[in-house]
């Protein structure tokens, strides 16, 4: 994430997909383990903790408050596959129709996002290559 900013639809839906992909099979998930994942710095935190709180007010799980060097986190109410599936058709969005992956160029960057279709192919893979190929250099 490059820098705080409020939630959004896309935020929340994006997150998802990215929590499904890199926690599959997760009964709970932790701010700082979401934050770690993500590459967020501690100023972003308010946002995660919204964020995840968001998903319990929506009935994905239970929120709990961090005590005793515990990290607050969720408690997820259903296995996070039938949770995206839910939430996709709730909200209307792709969000199973997509992955989000993340690469990381260099040592103190964010790193590069990008969302890419579940049925990414070979050929698109090429084109992708060819397009970074293509870049101007310094």
């Amino acid at each position: 994430m490059a820098s705080f900013h409020a939630m959004t639809t896309t935020d929340y839906d994006k997150t998802l997909a990215f929590i499904v992909q890199k926690f599959p099979n997760a009964a709970e998930l932790g701010v700082g383990q979401l934050m770690v994942a993500q590459g967020a710095s501690k100023e972003e935190r308010p946002r995660f903790v919204k964020l995840l709180q968001s998903y319990a007010n929506a009935g994905l799980g239970k929120f709990i408050v961090g005590r005793h060097n515990h990290d607050s986190r969720i408690r997820w109410l259903a296995p996070l596959s039938v949770i995206a599936k839910s939430s996709a058709e709730l909200h209307g969005s792709k969000v199973t129709g997509t992955f989000e992956h993340s690469f990381q160029l260099r040592d103190g960057m964010d790193p590069i996002t990008i969302v890419l279709p579940k049925d990414f192919n070979a050929n698109e893979a090429r084109r992708f290559a060819q397009f970074i190929t293509s870049l101007p250099l310094v």
